[in-house]
């Protein structure tokens, strides 16, 4: 009994070698921080696959204002991606999906949030003597645009909870005034 055993568990694993068995897991640190900000290792966690290095990316666009990406990458490949972008007063979240070309979205959070299949985007207040000019006034917007590029599953829910905690501390980053 205890011979037939051993030979059922070894070949199992050997099997599960083969096939490559799911559940490899995270064998990486979720990242604490992106783009400066610090987030909810809870709400992050089940927006990345399976893998064995994760890094983190941050960048900016050489447009005037800037665009500021944020890149998670796990095994090499982008698995969630950020993008925030300064905006004219009055913009709106349905705005902000528009102008990334994603459609098919839903509103949500009395039309803060536009949320699709693999991402989330939101819009909020952000005055800042930074960027007053003419065209990004004193009561400028910023819409914050969370998405996983590589998915197949449908993480539009999970990704509009993380970004509603996300946005809160991104904002912080802005140094917006009160």
């Amino acid at each position: 009994m205890t011979k037939w055993i051993l030979v059922s568990t070894a070949g199992a694993v050997a099997l599960c070698g083969l096939v490559a068995c799911s559940g490899e897991g995270q064998k990486y640190e979720i990242p604490k921080k992106l783009c400066d900000a610090p987030v909810d290792n809870n709400l992050l966690k089940p927006l990345l696959p399976d893998g064995r290095k994760v890094e983190t990316l941050k960048e900016f666009s050489k447009v005037s204002p800037p665009h500021q990406f944020c890149d998670v990458m796990v095994d090499g490949d982008i698995d969630l991606s950020t993008e925030g972008i300064w905006q004219k007063s009055g913009f709106t979240a349905k705005d902000a999906a528009k102008q990334t070309l994603v459609f098919n979205t839903r509103s949500t959070q009395h039309g803060t949030f536009e949320v699709w299949d693999t991402g989330a985007i939101t819009v909020f207040d952000c005055k800042t003597e930074k960027w007053n000019t003419p065209r990004y006034s004193l009561r400028s917007r910023y819409s914050l645009r969370v998405y996983a590029p590589r998915t197949e599953e449908n993480l539009g829910d999970q990704i509009e909870r993380f970004l509603t905690v996300y946005a809160k501390e991104y904002r912080k980053t802005l140094h917006c005034q009160p």
